[in-house]
């Protein structure tokens, strides 16, 4: 993607570091699924994570559903009486790859990244 459009390249979008991470994410997502083939709902929730990479990049977890895999939904669920920016907070001081550093892409840039990712599955998005 980056190749093909420059507005991808650049300090906080698609950096090496960051593709690197999205990599391991997709692969973290599929091995997940090969784990729980067969079993009932692991294509949708495999689907699922990979459909909420990027935007988890970007810092919008609204589609981070599992606490197994996104921190910030885990800290989100543990503590429902604080406010977001509280648990922005906390969330960036715990972050382990960017230390709370997002990438900044539009929402074309995210459903660019999410189409890609999906491609290999035949699913229309």
């Amino acid at each position: 993607i980056r190749s093909k459009d420059k507005s991808f390249a650049g300090k906080d979008l698609l950096e090496n570091i960051r593709i690197k991470a999205i990599i391991s994410d997709l692969r973290s997502a599929l091995n997940w699924y090969h784990d729980h083939i067969g079993e009932d709902g692991a294509q949708d929730r495999c689907l699922g994570l990979i459909k909420a990479i990027p935007t988890h990049h970007c810092g919008n977890h609204s589609l981070c559903l599992w606490e197994d895999v996104c921190n910030y939904t885990k800290l989100r669920n543990s503590n429902p009486s604080w406010p977001e920016d509280r648990i922005q907070e906390e969330y960036a001081s715990m972050s382990v790859r960017f230390k709370g550093r997002t990438m900044d892409l539009s929402d074309y840039g995210v459903g660019m990244i999410q189409k890609e990712l999906m491609r290999y599955w035949c699913v229309s998005y």
